[in-house]
């Protein structure tokens, strides 16, 4: 990649065989998505000292990784596009986001499965697109 800035676009490659991911890619997706490496380790079932490993190509990107970690992609995408044309249609608003893995995990679903972190880099990927929107914290109340 001779990009200077991570595009997460053109993130993992395929070719005929696998699709594939660099080190450096891998590391910069991650962070893209807002997943701490223990995280991902565990979502991928490393270690996490071989996710770091990984990311500082002292060992090999094993076949699968590459995958699992563009539909990790896929499904923030998804997201991102979901609440940008939500409010893009409501003109803008307040967006709920969550300072802590404890208050994402209350309000169950995706916060049973990702990390706040991750909601964090979806909400500010959201306000990139729609600048009407005010992010605030769960539980926090900008009246008063």
């Amino acid at each position: 990649m001779t990009n200077a800035v991570c595009n997460h676009d053109s993130l993992p490659y395929e070719s005929e065989e696998e699709l594939f991911v660099t080190p450096a890619e891998l590391r910069c997706l991650r962070e893209f998505l807002g997943l701490p490496p223990v995280w991902l380790a565990d979502r991928l079932k490393v270690r996490e000292r071989t996710l770091h490993r990984w990311e500082a190509a002292i060992a090999p990107i094993p076949e699968g990784v590459a995958t699992e970690v563009e539909n990790l992609a896929n499904h923030a995408a998804d997201i991102v596009e979901q609440l940008v044309q939500q409010y893009e249609e409501s003109g803008g608003g307040e967006l709920v986001t969550y300072r802590t893995d404890e208050d994402y995990r209350t309000v169950g679903e995706l916060g049973l499965v990702y990390p706040a972190s991750w909601h964090r880099a979806i909400a500010a990927r959201v306000v990139e697109q729609v600048p009407d929107v005010t992010l605030v914290y769960f539980g926090e109340n900008l009246d008063s």
